[in-house]
């Protein structure tokens, strides 16, 4: 077992105490020797735990070894046959989707199939201001009214059992396409899609719901030809959807199983090849070289897309991922873009506000406002979540019922929580998973709420601040060929997180603020080699402060590579993530 500490390191700017990940020099040598990557991809890989047999499909994960039966999902074969009767008859088929990513993906690529096999529908995004999370009666009504004979939800339904019962009394079919945990009664709808439902024995728990949908796509289209329905009719190529499905299960932060690896891995691929004119105009490459990957979906057209569902029109993501027309989907990328705007000017101001109000010593932070502006607050407290590395709940208050939107750190299930609360009667609903809940409460119960927090069992808070770097670097060692290499682990996210690095005895230099929120500057060592740097939004925090102060002394820098492509050119330089401080009387070792 190697060396996994510098022992008298002292905290670093955070609060954190890094610490070298462990990895087995056995398996280390195994890796080695079967296969052909680098040293450095070699260590990491052996630190992940990944099974020796499964190593090929991690660094090649090929979707057409690795994507399940659909069958094996629980209701799958019912519900696909009941919507492939119906199909047949030309009969119109709603679809009613939730307003983030994930749902905005799942409802376009249901949308894109019908439109393709040329049968009836409408979709339906509710308002998130007006008419909250999940199904509602007058949106299923105005469904009804439509001539849907069958209403599909998808991201939502799992938990909303009153509405579901509601459907059922006014004779609307419902089926549910969901990936959320359920409550301790699941709603009687028709069928239920969903891996996480207790009786589910699928083993398919981390797909997003976008993952969920394709394969009922999937299925459906295995019923559709054996009624032999595509004889006269186009057959739909489900594989150009990947590009949508990869978007939401990069946008929903589930983990990276090798199944999910497999669908962003395929997605980008698509992307890269043949660009969604929704997503070109979206992400508007810096040139044409330029490949896009996980943090483009994640943090350029995601939040533009989500934009829409928190401050605007929330139907906007469908149509403008749904659209061939040139004139529409540079209206609709203008009106996201417009809408992105607004949500980072509210954001800033809300956050200023939520900041004033945090108790740093709490193990859950819990705060409310009046009025907070409900399409916010989630990225509200992942900010605060980010900076204090605790589970956080905001909550905006109104009169009577008040919205909450919950984020949570890895290892403490935020999902559960809200369960229990609700199974407690101390909020009146609510639902999520282990990173991000939601939840609705009245005014009157949010002091019960708080106390039912302080009380709730957070098991490794100890550990929370203990943290953990891959590998130790050396300036002279950052270059194009490594941060090569290091793709072949790719994409990163949950359950594959992006590697990070140490690099000690550096000094800080050529510090400059970039827009209103960055740092760049040069990390050098005593040799006088250098790599750039860049610190996003640091602004007003611990590592900003310490750079603004800085006096020269000999830090450790916690970090990631990352390729700045910048006039057609690749520069590999890092992201600073966090510093390690050294007194004279500290040594590492």
């Amino acid at each position: 077992m190697n060396d996994s500490s510098f022992k008298d390191l002292q905290k670093s700017i955070n609060g954190f105490d890094w610490l070298q990940n462990e990895y087995d020099e056995n398996i280390l040598n195994l890796i080695s020797e079967n296969y052909t990557v680098a040293e450095n991809v070699a260590k990491i890989l052996s630190k992940k735990k990944i099974p020796f047999g499964q190593i090929p499909d991690f660094l090649n994960p090929k979707i057409k070894n690795l994507l399940p039966d659909p069958s094996v999902l629980k209701d799958m074969e019912s519900a696909t046959e009941l919507i492939s009767k119906l199909i047949i008859k030309k009969r119109k088929i709603g679809i009613f989707g939730d307003f983030d990513v994930d749902g905005i993906t799942s409802t376009s690529i249901i949308c894109l199939f019908f439109e393709q096999i040329k049968n009836p529908f409408e979709f339906y995004i509710p308002d998130r201001i007006r008419e909250g999370y999940g199904p509602n009666i007058e949106a299923f009504k105005e469904l009804q009214e439509k001539n849907c004979e069958l209403i599909i939800t998808v991201d939502c339904g799992i938990t909303s059992n009153d509405v579901i019962q509601k459907a059922k009394d006014l004779n609307i079919t419902t089926i549910i396409i969901d990936h959320h945990a359920q409550f301790s009664t699941l709603p009687d709808a028709k069928y239920i899609i969903n891996p996480n439902q207790s009786d589910d024995k699928s083993g398919l728990n981390n797909l997003a719901a976008v993952g969920v949908v394709f394969l009922f796509l999937i299925s459906l289209k295995r019923k559709l030809k054996k009624k032999n329905f595509f004889n006269n009719v186009n057959e739909p190529n489900l594989i150009e959807l990947l590009d949508l499905v990869a978007l939401g299960t990069v946008c929903d932060q589930v983990k990276q199983d090798l199944i999910n690896r497999s669908i962003i891995k395929s997605g980008l691929k698509l992307i890269n090849s043949k660009m969604r004119m929704g997503i070109r105009f979206l992400v508007k490459k810096k040139n044409d070289n330029e490949k896009l990957d996980e943090y483009h979906l994640g943090f350029i057209i995601g939040p533009k897309i989500n934009a829409a569902g928190r401050i605007g029109d929330s139907n906007i993501g469908v149509k403008l991922l749904t659209s061939n027309n040139l004139s529409s989907v540079n209206f609709y990328s203008e009106k996201l873009s417009k809408y992105n705007h607004e949500r980072k000017r509210i954001e800033r101001n809300l956050t200023s506000l939520a900041f004033e109000k945090v108790n740093s010593k709490s193990n859950i932070i819990c705060l409310s406002g009046e009025n907070w502006h409900q399409g916010i607050i989630g990225i509200v407290a992942s900010r605060i979540s980010q900076k204090f590395f605790r589970p956080v709940i905001i909550i905006s208050e109104n009169d009577k019922i008040c919205k909450g939107s919950c984020r949570s750190i890895g290892g403490f299930n935020i999902g559960k929580l809200i369960k229990e609360a609700k199974d407690k009667e101390i909020i009146i609903s609510g639902g999520g998973h282990e990173m991000a809940a939601g939840l609705s409460i009245e005014k009157k119960k949010i002091p019960l709420f708080l106390k039912f927090l302080d009380n709730f069992p957070f098991e490794n808070k100890n550990e929370v601040m203990l943290k953990y770097f891959d590998v130790e670097l050396n300036i002279i060692n950052i270059n194009s060929e490594l941060y090569k290499q290091l793709k072949d682990i790719a994409p990163y996210g949950p359950g594959n997180p992006k590697p990070i690095f140490l690099i000690k005895n550096c000094y800080i230099k050529n510090v400059r603020h970039l827009g209103n929120q960055h740092i760049v500057c040069q990390i050098s060592n005593v040799t006088g080699s250098s790599v750039n740097a860049i610190i996003f939004k640091a602004f007003d925090t611990n590592i900003g402060s310490y750079i603004s102060k800085y006096y020269g002394e000999s830090v450790g820098v916690i970090c990631y590579l990352r390729n700045n492509n910048w006039a057609g050119k690749d520069n590999v330089e890092i992201e600073i993530i966090d510093i390690v401080t050294q007194s004279t009387k500290r040594i590492w070792e």
